[in-house]
């Protein structure tokens, strides 16, 4: 049962070497038995997993227990196998340590997983940020939460200058625009399957009030409601 377990399994000594390991964990590796037992665990260990050690190992000696830590193990062909760690610690009738037991949880999926939302978060912000067209973030009242850079150039805002303000408390949005706006936000979270349209006048940045065309999408954050909002000048079609 402890070769064959679907995790890895480790015991070590009070220097940190190698007493025991299970099969499953020497199959991750590609080492035989009898080339870890023995052997200190930062041989085979990143840069920063034996940083990490050093600071643990300490703390779990004394403690008893470790949890999640994330660890990166080189294996016998040099690559990386990125693990979760868990640890307890086996002591004598006299409380003096005996070694650790340790388990290794294979944790490539979920490292891949994060560095392609990682990837995907960047790609998203930077088409938000790159976007032509104004966007902004309002929450459920109106208050704008994110916007990019278009959006400050268009209302001749410095950099963060509308959190937690509205189109109207920023003075972009006149009173009598108000009313419409807030109709099509009503139909777009009414229905996030498909966009509302509106326009209004808006005070840009260089003074002169100009028509803007937007599109407004109602989404769910966190289970509360928002509503993104892409505008565009659109005075000369207007025209």
């Amino acid at each position: 049962l402890y070769d064959n377990a679907p995790i890895g399994y480790h015991s070590l000594d009070t220097a940190g070497r190698f007493i025991q390991v299970n099969q499953t964990e020497l199959n991750w590796l590609g080492y035989t038995r009898d080339e870890l037992i023995g052997r200190p665990l930062s041989d085979i260990s990143t840069q920063e997993s034996i940083a990490i050690f050093r600071q643990t190992f300490p703390t779990l000696i004394e403690t008893g227990l470790a949890r999640d830590i994330e660890f990166e193990f080189i294996r016998k062909d040099g690559s990386i196998l990125p693990g979760l760690v868990n640890a307890t610690v086996v002591y004598d009738d006299d409380g003096t340590f005996l070694r650790t037991r340790s388990t290794i949880f294979d944790n490539t999926k979920r490292k891949a997983a994060e560095q392609a939302l990682r990837e995907s978060e960047e790609q998203n912000r930077l088409l938000f940020e790159n976007t032509p067209d104004a966007v902004v973030l309002f929450d459920a009242q109106g208050s704008i939460i994110r916007a990019n850079q278009a959006f400050e150039e268009l209302a001749g805002l410095a950099a963060g200058q509308w959190k937690g303000n509205s189109m109207a408390t920023l003075g972009l949005l006149p009173e009598q625009e108000v009313g419409a706006l807030a109709d099509a936000v009503v139909q777009a979270m009414a229905d996030e399957s498909r966009p509302a349209s509106a326009e209004f006048s808006i005070s840009h940045g260089d003074g002169t009030t100009r028509t803007d065309g937007a599109r407004i999408f109602g989404i769910t954050i966190q289970g509360r409601r928002h509503y993104l909002t892409s505008m565009r000048d659109i005075t000369i079609e207007k025209q």
